[in-house]
């Protein structure tokens, strides 16, 4: 699901144009980057309750002057909205907005959290995103080409894929090497300049769309922040403030946040206090009876003391990770599961922390109030969007952002979802202190500082330059289930007033290993990873490769298809310089067959994230064997020096495995970081057994 990243990129790809042509080819001045708002009508019946386009318009027809849609291009918007559209949407509430438009306005694009507002001509749109919502960016006329392919939707039943209507994609936006899916969009709204077009995607179908038509067009003061129009369309989903443009008022919604916790906190303790004194007044009343009846019958008195026990109150558990993702009393807006994760590891709090922990003491709370405006902050600067929020120069708008997609993920994803986390210096030094990296220890009491000094010596061990600043450290993440449902690299107990009852597994495997299958990020929607290449399938073709002319600034883009690109993106992803044949094992599932023999599987999709791009790939239920490494030298080595939590060391592989005459290295590798032992744990070692690349499994 977008979060404020998201969000946050795409109110800065709008708004600066990214991808916009180099040189503009019409010849009205006037109307150059003016825009007009369309919407594609969606049968209510097959979409959820609240994915309906709602509506709220000023009776007044539009005073300015009707626009001339010819302007916009010859030809190219005659008749405009298509017949077809305008007949879904006979007899709804938005059937008004089927008319052809009467203004042309500028793009104006404002963001609130997770929810997000464009507004062009006498329309103005408030969008939540959903699950796999966003915006892109193409020329019109290759919009004009995508809308002339409706077709009915996916569904098996003829007349429910008749109300479904999705769009195919032309050829020329299938990039080579990629899937063999059909490639259907579903396009919910779209603004349309004489040029450019903003088109609304969602796959899934879960956005939701508000819109609100003046008499006039829409102009910066109507969407200034604080200003009416705002808070009227953002409260349409119940909007909350944005804590880099409003933070004053999402500092308040914090504090009465706080405020309710520590009230409902001291309610639970005064009747709590209540209920002890109750049963000690109860107590004492037995003790003076069991005393007046001590003299006659002394057996008596123990069956007069005993009773019911304490019976406490419960307690409301409020975990902080459930409060941070349920934005409760609007205190966290932009927040979700993957933002909260990683804002608390930021800030070294444990996901199960009740919330009345970080409310009672003044300098915790500050700490944490001011760490959430710094999080946000870091998806606001030009490094972010630099990193992340750059658009391929290719003339197929759906092309997979490599690039966005790698840096994202190495550089925004702390712990969600991942296996290891690496750890800053001070960052882990502070987990060493509270000695939460200790499985022994209880959150929240004292740690021996020796115990301390033992873990902080660890950051260095074996490494070249200790004093190195940017040195990091990789540390596993744990998954807590139940009600959390939480990453942390934090392993120390929970006391057991907080009646935190979940299991520990730890993460095994990362979220860059799910290769085809929609995660999160900017550039992990399925319309994009349909064009992701699968490089395992692409063959080298010979002679120098072609330029691709896009007619946008920059230096123009090169064909991928080559063994280069290949062999570029394997040494980027495996760390070798060849992959000849094509496996990786990072995607591959072990599971057992029915033989008991261990097999490398290709998932089909991910549980918690719907719309796997790769699911009619004919990959998707490919097995490898697995050959079983017997125990040998190696593995005894290992063994050896695995006595304490980690270790690090330089192996020789040709040494290690010249005892198996099957065996034949391909490339020697050097396993130079740490490696820790466990029972879900295998260490895989790529290697050619009989010209045929399998993995060993060390047992």
């Amino acid at each position: 699901m977008p979060e404020f990243d998201n969000y946050s990129v795409t109110v800065n790809t709008m708004e600066t144009g990214k991808g916009y042509p180099a040189h503009i080819a019409t010849s009205y001045k006037e109307i150059r980057n003016k825009f007009f708002t369309t919407f594609v009508p969606a049968d209510n019946s097959e979409l959820r309750e609240n994915t309906a386009i709602t509506v709220s318009a000023e009776p007044t027809a539009p005073s300015d002057p009707a626009l001339r849609l010819d302007q916009l291009g010859k030809d190219r918007f005659t008749n405009w909205p298509p017949s077809s559209w305008r007949k879904r949407a006979k007899g709804e509430h938005y059937e008004y907005l089927m008319n052809p438009p009467k203004l042309l306005g500028r793009l104006i694009v404002r963001r609130r959290g997770k929810l997000l507002v464009v507004a062009a001509g006498t329309e103005a749109a408030c969008i939540s995103l959903g699950l796999e919502g966003h915006i892109v960016g193409m020329r019109t006329a290759d919009f004009q080409d995508i809308i002339a392919g409706e077709v009915d939707g996916p569904n098996e039943d003829p007349e429910k894929a008749a109300k479904i209507r999705t769009f195919l994609l032309p050829d020329r936006f299938v990039t080579k090497g990629s899937s063999t899916s059909p490639r259907h969009v579903k396009i919910f709204a779209a603004w349309i300049s004489s040029e450019w077009v903003w088109a609304l995607l969602d796959f899934s179908g879960l956005v939701r769309i508000h819109v609100k038509s003046k008499s006039r067009a829409w102009t910066e003061a109507d969407l200034a922040v604080g200003s009416p129009e705002w808070k009227n369309l953002f409260k349409t989903f119940n909007g909350s403030p944005d804590w880099i443009l409003e933070k004053d008022c999402a500092i308040k919604r914090l504090r009465k946040w706080r405020d309710a916790i520590l009230q409902e906190y001291s309610i639970w303790k005064e009747a709590v206090a209540a209920a002890r004194q109750r049963y000690d007044q109860e107590l004492r009343q037995r003790n003076c009876m069991a005393d007046f009846f001590d003299a006659s019958n002394p057996g008596r008195r123990a069956s007069i003391i005993s009773g019911p026990g304490l019976v406490l109150p419960p307690q409301t558990p409020r975990p902080i990770i459930r409060e941070i993702c349920s934005n409760s009393m609007d205190a966290f807006s932009g927040f979700g599961r993957h933002l909260a994760n990683d804002f608390l590891h930021q800030q070294v709090i444990f996901p199960g922390t009740p919330a009345y922990i970080i409310c009672e003491d003044e300098a915790t709370f500050k700490q944490f109030e001011n760490g959430i405006y710094d999080f946000f902050s870091q998806f606001t600067t030009p490094k972010f969007f630099r990193d992340v929020g750059s658009v391929p120069n290719s003339k197929n708008p759906f092309e997979f952002n490599e690039l966005s997609n790698t840096r994202y993920m190495q550089k925004y994803i702390t712990v969600f979802r991942r296996a290891e986390s690496r750890i800053t210096r001070d960052h882990y030094y502070q987990l060493c202190e509270r000695g939460l990296l200790d499985p022994e220890h209880t959150i929240g009491d004292p740690y021996p500082e020796s115990k301390a000094q033992a873990l902080k010596a660890k950051f260095d061990q074996w490494r070249r330059h200790p004093d190195s600043k940017k040195a990091t450290r990789r540390e596993p993440v744990h998954f807590y289930g139940g009600n959390l449902r939480a990453y942390s690299a934090i392993v120390a107990r929970a006391p057991a007033e907080w009646n935190i009852v979940v299991d520990r597994v730890r993460v095994t495997r990362d979220i860059t290993t799910f290769g085809y299958t929609t995660t999160i990020g900017i550039a992990q929607f399925r319309e994009y990873l349909l064009n992701r290449i699968i490089y395992r399938e692409v063959r080298s073709s010979g002679g120098r490769r072609a330029r691709n002319k896009t007619g946008q600034g920059g230096r123009p883009t090169m064909d991928r298809t080559t063994r280069k690109s290949v062999d570029a993106s394997n040494n980027q992803a495996l760390g070798l310089k060849k992959w000849q044949d094509g496996i990786n094992p990072e995607d591959l599932v072990y599971e057992y067959d029915s033989s008991g023999r261990l097999v490398g599987i290709i998932p089909d999709n991910d549980d918690d994230n719907p719309g796997d791009a790769n699911r009619n790939h004919d990959t998707s239920s490919c097995a490898y064997n697995i050959t079983p490494f017997t125990h040998s030298p190696f593995t005894q080595f290992l063994q050896d020096m695995y006595k304490d939590d980690c270790f690090e060391a330089s192996l020789d592989l040709g040494e290690s495995l010249s005892d198996n005459p099957h065996v034949t290295v391909k490339r020697k590798r050097l396993f130079n970081r740490a490696i820790t032992f466990d029972h879900e744990e295998v260490i895989a070692l790529y290697v050619s057994i009989s010209s045929v690349r399998k993995v060993l499994l060390l047992d």
